[in-house]
């Protein structure tokens, strides 16, 4: 299942609505309930979502390639 996601910070950088998240204004209850709506409506495509969701954060952020970078980087 995907998850919505408030637009803030550094979000904009990694995650793109539609593709590997849900995202919605901050502050904008209608434009979260419909990304929530649009979410619960369409099960395949908010798994597919999901998963590109999972594997950005699994290449991302993972701990391991986090630090790999580091030391690398010195």
């Amino acid at each position: 299942m995907g998850i919505n996601i408030l637009l803030c910070g550094d979000i904009p950088l990694f995650l793109r609505d539609g593709e590997n998240a849900y995202i919605a204004k901050p502050d904008n209850v209608d434009a979260f309930a419909n990304k929530l709506n649009e979410c619960l409506s369409d099960s395949i495509k908010a798994s597919f979502i999901g998963k590109k969701g999972k594997e950005l954060v699994y290449g991302e952020f993972n701990y391991l390639e986090v630090t790999k970078n580091i030391v690398y980087s010195m």
